[in-house]
């Protein structure tokens, strides 16, 4: 197309930081009263500077192919790009440590989130759990398997404990059976050692009468008048 130079102007960046044409992605909710008109990660196009501290935004259609148009503030847009391979958009991943601002934690380690889409080439858009909606780098994420078996050799600290306690259970049972062995031992010898005291006792008592016997006996002798 052939233009007069009075028609066109020098390219410069928009209010904040932004140019005409750039692919840009929600970094709030949007709201027009009660009702969220454009999700937080939704994608779009800047169009033009509005004024002096907005932008006008079009994001992608929505799925009854309405497009959104907005006059935005620049902090409620982030630059959008593809994410890296290893955190494809929709992964699931969590904090490796809290992540601070203004001395504050905004998101606690170990905390899970989605990703919603590339910022640049260190870092990426995520949708942390609680609403928190954040650009982070991607060193300070871990990413979450869906089945904790696809990483070979790790295990939950959940399942490495219920191991411990079954094989705690297990090596228990044979020291259990052991005692009940050993117990049932003490009463048979005590029944052993008891049976000869019996037999003493019986025998003492016959010794006894058969004292008692000779006696009367002699008694009786001693008794017997002597005849003339």
């Amino acid at each position: 197309v052939s233009v007069h130079f009075r028609e066109v102007a020098a390219q410069r960046l928009l209010v904040g930081g932004f140019s005409i044409a750039q692919k840009i992605q929600a970094s709030i909710a949007l709201l027009v009263g009660n009702k969220v008109a454009v999700p937080a990660g939704r994608r779009g196009t800047v169009l033009a500077e509005y004024s002096d501290t907005r932008l006008t935004v079009v994001f992608d259609a929505t799925e009854d192919g309405v497009p959104n148009c907005f006059n935005v503030l620049p902090i409620e847009i982030r630059p959008w790009c593809n994410a890296h391979c290893e955190f494809p958009v929709g992964a699931t991943v969590k904090a490796s440590h809290h992540l601070l601002s203004m001395n504050a934690v905004v998101v606690e380690a170990g905390t899970r989130g989605v990703i919603l889409g590339g910022v640049d080439e260190s870092q990426v858009f995520v949708s942390f759990e609680g609403g928190q909606a954040v650009t982070i780098a991607y060193s300070a994420l871990q990413r979450v398997p869906e089945n904790p078996q696809e990483i070979p050799g790790e295990a939950t600290v959940a399942a490495w404990f219920d191991q411990q306690h079954a094989e705690g259970l297990a090596d228990e049972e044979d020291p259990e059976v052991e005692v009940i062995s050993l117990s049932r031992r003490r009463v048979a010898s005590d029944e052993e050692t008891a049976v000869p005291e019996d037999l003493d006792i019986e025998a003492s008592q016959d010794k006894a009468e058969t004292g008692e016997e000779e006696r009367s006996d002699f008694k009786k002798v001693m008794d017997t008048p002597a005849h003339e």
